[in-house]
């Protein structure tokens, strides 16, 4: 997608080609993909959340938690008092709302997480053990284990402050149940503090909790790093960004649009001070890349670096290395491409500084009222779009949009409906199977009549959609639970004809027990047990140890335990106290999904997993119930067509 939108952007030749480097989407068609084309004279926008929300449901509201204008939280850094200013924000904070929820990103885990949160544990915060009984607590991700975040994905029972190092939580990381994102560290790229925000501002966000969500940037009053990063992504924001594509506000607020336009001669005196450290401390540059370098140490211990911090954050945050493979073979030149490279950058950012003011004042202008919407520029000229107002409209208007999303609509009309009679359908055709009713399971008639009298309660349900249903009942049926895991056995019991016919198992081999063994597995270990209801779940599957003989052990072993579910009474023939030969209902499946397959001997499959291909019956039936013609049992068509296989009896 990025490919094509820059495609059409570049065919612009007053833009610079040097804003884009290497994108690509490997592995996708671009031509196949939604918004491969870009007019810059029609804006859209790329935060389509509300967008689609806007246009797809009906009577949608906006329930985003609204946007707040970004703070400045200022330190000074003289003073060295950054993690007490931080420290007394957040307490203002939670005063003022004590619900409130943080999250703090640093770049560094020891320097900054770990020392934050020793900094809040001596001031009254207490480490978070998940219990919920502390008021404030903190907690430190760093990122050793790649599901640590998973537990705060919700609202509830959630640390005061989450303190995360920034690679691991920029992106695709969902965190609705707070409402402040801290930027200890402050990139100088305006798209990662986008994402950083963009953790918290979801979908699911509970509006009544947090009405609002607040960005926050701690800068220096007497400029460092982070101040240079601050300042510099505000001029990628207002020469780049938003002169090619639609961007939201996360970082421009009157208070602080008036301080960028103010601090020209503080990015000088910052850039002179790079310039002059890089001259002066070149010698401690050189061993801090030798150090790192050295295959000898281990490579997750930080190395240090002896230089200035600014310094260190500049060339590190920009990912400028030196050449160690170049410095051994000609020094001069590896330091000369390291400080070019360095300059080369500096004088980038000044440029980006200088054109970004040409905009300030009509930025000013739209900021005081406008400064939750999208921004974007068209000739020169600012304008803001809003997602639900206008891009919203824009679409829903389309014709071309109206039919496809009519056409679609009609597509998922039927499974929107059947959803909601998912568990009504699903416990007839569990009950049915419990009673060994295999008629109302593969009715021959189909299944219309089985459904119109669970539906016939429903006072609610519109003529239309009930004929809908019904008229297509067969598949409506197919994608219940219960069905699911029909169909799941049959795959697992039609499988098991090689394990016989290849010789690769004993004379004893039992096909029926081992596909129960093997599905009772898999369904165990699906997330939602297919969607079964408990009480057939519990009646099959659940954890139990029953009495079963040696024989029939190889196959009822619970998975990693030491106990054993008795599947063979599921499939033994046995005569019941009124003299009636019961065959099981998973005997009934099982020769329901083998009866029609036939084997290289054109026997069916059910007969081939009884009989050897000699016709004698195989060990681990000797115990089936010796019967006669007189032999009464219940005659629907899966007992008599097993009477049939076994016995020969018609």
């Amino acid at each position: 997608t990025y490919v094509s939108i820059a495609r059409e952007i570049l065919q612009n030749p007053q833009l610079d080609e040097n804003w884009i480097e290497e994108i690509g989407t490997e592995g996708k068609d671009a031509d196949s993909l939604i918004c491969s084309k870009f007019d810059e004279t029609y804006p859209v926008t790329r935060y389509f959340k509300d967008t689609i929300m806007s246009i797809n449901v009906k009577g949608y509201e906006k329930k985003q938690a609204r946007r707040l204008i970004p703070q400045l939280w200022e330190y000074k850094c003289f003073q060295n008092n950054k993690n007490e200013v931080m420290l007394r924000k957040i307490n203002e904070c939670l005063a003022d709302s004590p619900e409130s929820r943080f999250v703090v990103f640093t770049r560094f885990v020891e320097r900054e997480a770990v020392a934050i949160g020793k900094f809040l544990e001596e001031n009254g915060f207490s480490a978070y053990m998940d219990d919920g009984n502390r008021e404030k607590t903190y907690k430190i991700v760093t990122g050793e284990n790649n599901y640590e975040l998973d537990k705060y994905k919700g609202h509830d029972n959630l640390p005061t402050v989450l303190i995360l190092t920034y690679q691991i939580a920029e992106q695709g990381v969902n965190l609705p149940g707070y409402n402040y994102v801290i930027n200890y560290h402050v990139s100088a790229f305006p798209s990662a503090l986008e994402q950083r925000f963009g953790r918290i501002d979801r979908m699911g966000k509970k509006g009544s909790m947090f009405p609002e969500i607040n960005m926050c940037f701690l800068i220096a009053e007497d400029w460092d790093t982070n101040t240079w990063n601050f300042y510099c992504a505000m001029s990628v924001y207002l020469r780049n960004l938003i002169t090619y594509l639609p961007s939201k506000n996360t970082i421009l607020s009157e208070e602080i649009v008036k301080k960028y336009i103010s601090q020209k001669a503080n990015v000088e005196k910052y850039i002179e001070k790079i310039k002059d450290l890089l001259e002066k401390q070149i010698n401690l540059i050189i061993e801090y890349f030798v150090e790192k370098n050295n295959t000898d140490r281990d490579p997750e211990l930080d190395v240090e670096c002896k230089c200035d911090r600014d310094l260190y954050e500049f060339f590190d945050e920009n990912a400028i290395e030196m050449d160690c493979d170049l410095l051994t073979k000609d020094p001069e030149k590896a330091v000369k491409d390291f400080k070019r490279e360095i300059i080369g950058r500096l004088k980038e950012y000044e440029e980006a500084f200088d054109n970004g003011q040409l905009s300030n004042e009509k930025v000013l202008e739209i900021i005081r009222t406008l400064g939750d919407k999208v921004f974007y520029q068209t000739n020169g000229e600012l304008h803001t779009i809003d997602a639900i107002e206008e891009c919203g409209k824009i679409i829903s208007n389309n014709p071309k949009f109206r039919e496809y999303k009519d056409n679609f609509a009609q597509s998922i009309k039927l499974p929107l409906i059947a959803k909601k009679y998912t568990g009504r359908f699903n416990g007839y055709f569990e009950n049915c199977f419990l009673k060994n009713e295999f008629n109302s399971i593969f009715p021959e008639e189909g299944y219309r009549h089985i459904l119109e009298p669970l539906l016939d309660t429903d006072t609610e349900i519109s003529s239309e959609d009930k004929e809908l249903l019904l008229d297509n009942a067969k598949d409506v049926v197919q994608t219940l639970p219960f069905f699911k895991m029909c169909l799941l056995y049959r795959e697992i019991i039609q499988s098991r004809e090689g394990n016989l016919r290849g010789g690769r198992t004993s004379f004893d081999y039992n096909p029926f027990q081992s596909a129960f063994c093997w599905l009772y597995r898999m369904v165990r270990q699906s997330d939602i047990h297919l969607g079964l209801s408990d009480e057939f779940f519990n009646m099959y599957f659940g954890e139990k140890d029953e009495p079963v003989e040696w024989r029939d052990r190889n196959y009822d072993r619970h998975p990693g335990r030491s106990v054993y579910v008795n599947s063979a009474k599921y499939y033994k023939l046995v005569w019941t106290e009124e003299n009636i030969l019961q065959i099981p209902n998973w005997c009934k499946l099982a020769y329901h999904y083998t009866e029609s397959v036939r084997t290289w001997d054109n026997r069916s499959l059910f007969a081939f997993y009884y009989f050897t291909s000699k016709g004698n019956i195989r060990k681990y039936s000797y115990d089936i119930p010796y019967i006669n013609k007189n032999t009464k049992y219940v005659a629907d068509r899966w007992a008599t067509g097993i009477i049939r296989e076994l016995y020969g009896l018609y």
